[in-house]
């Protein structure tokens, strides 16, 4: 999904060797696909048993009216009207499932949903300014106002922050795992020994010292 994100932007630098609706087009179908990778991710991520069928399907709708709206009845306004509905709706739901996950007592699981909710509210927030607006028919989608230039700043933050946001939950997880596992190893009565690569004994437990009489500093870096 950042990979795609990324592809996206480098779209831009096409502009004027490319038709800018049919670069726009490409870059509104990838958006939509990306919002629904993002979104299968942090099901795979929670474990939480939720369909991600819907997401999908939300995305190759996103496709289809993007190309009607390209290809057959050309109007930029349209466009970006669904292109902003489907993928602020996505990212938003994205959000609010990381917010009702365990991951959400992280706060980096907890600064990922918002910039997940922000960047879903800054779409949806798009799609109501061109709706409430006179929408062009033939401008580029690259042209400047207000809600563009919102919209173009987030999509620029939102692909470095989710980015270490993902890198940020998976460490928290990886050390929230390996606490409890300490936990485990220091109050089971069996001896526990964990050593490094050259075989030598980096940590025991209580139990070992208890069942044989040696003490952590007496064994700490021999080998057994």
């Amino acid at each position: 999904a950042t990979l795609l994100q990324a592809f996206v932007w480098t779209l831009y630098f096409f502009r004027g060797t490319m038709p800018d609706m049919l670069l726009g087009g490409i870059g509104s179908c990838i958006i939509g696909l990306v919002a629904a990778l993002y979104y299968h991710a942090l099901v795979e991520f929670t474990g939480q048993p939720r369909p991600v069928r819907w997401a999908y399907g939300l995305a190759g709708l996103n496709a289809m009216l993007v190309a009607w709206f390209v290809l057959v009845v050309p109007h930029i306004g349209w466009r970006i009207v669904v292109m902003s509905l489907i993928g602020g709706t996505l990212l938003g739901a994205s959000g609010l499932l990381l917010l009702r996950s365990r991951e959400s007592r992280n706060a980096s699981a907890v600064t990922t949903a918002s910039v997940f909710v922000a960047c879903g509210a800054v779409m949806l927030e798009r799609a109501v300014y061109y709706l409430s607006t006179h929408m062009p028919a033939d401008r580029s989608a690259l042209a400047s106002n207000p809600a563009q230039g919102i919209a173009f700043l987030m999509f620029f933050v939102a692909g470095i922050v989710l980015t270490f946001g993902f890198v940020l939950m998976c460490n928290e997880r990886h050390s929230e795992e390996n606490r409890r596992l300490a936990l485990v190893a220091e109050h089971t009565s069996a001896a526990v020994l964990i050593g490094g690569p050259d075989q030598r004994l980096e940590w025991v437990n209580s139990a070992f010292t208890r069942l044989t009489g040696y003490t952590p500093a007496e064994v700490i870096g021999r080998q057994p």
